[in-house]
């Protein structure tokens, strides 16, 4: 089997940029692996704004951000590579865990890897939820009788 990048999977992981995303936080039991994540969003997250404009000397973000998670259910196997310890900033006391390098899928098995260590994960298919997005509402209205097409006679 190839192997198939983050972006080619299905539930909305053509709408993120792992590379330029942050590590919140991780976690890891017997029964599943979750990422908290500031994601970096691209033109094919449905409320995408573009980031703020940069200032005069060019500086400022090259991504619009929205917080969110990859969950992976029903965990068959997990294997850490490696397991680095988080960079501990001492003056604030928060942890960079820094983003997600590679993430692909190969003979079955989802491959990760970043600041944080390597992880290799069989399980179900992998959850990407955006919080802006659960909050939304899906519009499952029926259309209004003057826009639906009639047969002409």
């Amino acid at each position: 089997m190839d192997r198939v990048n983050y972006t080619k999977f299905e539930g909305g992981f053509n709408q993120v940029v792992l590379e330029e995303s942050f590590v919140l936080n991780l976690k890891t039991t017997m029964s599943f692996v979750d990422f908290q994540i500031e994601l970096a969003i691209n033109e094919n997250y449905p409320l995408y704004t573009p980031p703020p404009e940069k200032d005069e000397d060019g500086e400022g973000p090259d991504y619009s951000y929205r917080r969110g998670r990859i969950f992976f259910p029903n965990m068959e196997q997990v294997r850490w590579q490696s397991r680095i310890q988080p960079y501990i900033d001492p003056a604030t006391g928060g942890v960079d865990y820094g983003a997600i390098d590679y993430f692909y899928l190969e003979n079955g098995t989802y491959y990760l890897a970043g600041y944080w260590g390597e992880l290799e994960i069989v399980s179900a298919t992998p959850l990407l939820e955006i919080d802006e997005l659960k909050n939304q509402p899906r519009d499952n209205t029926p259309k209004p009788a003057e826009e639906a097409q009639a047969p002409q006679a």
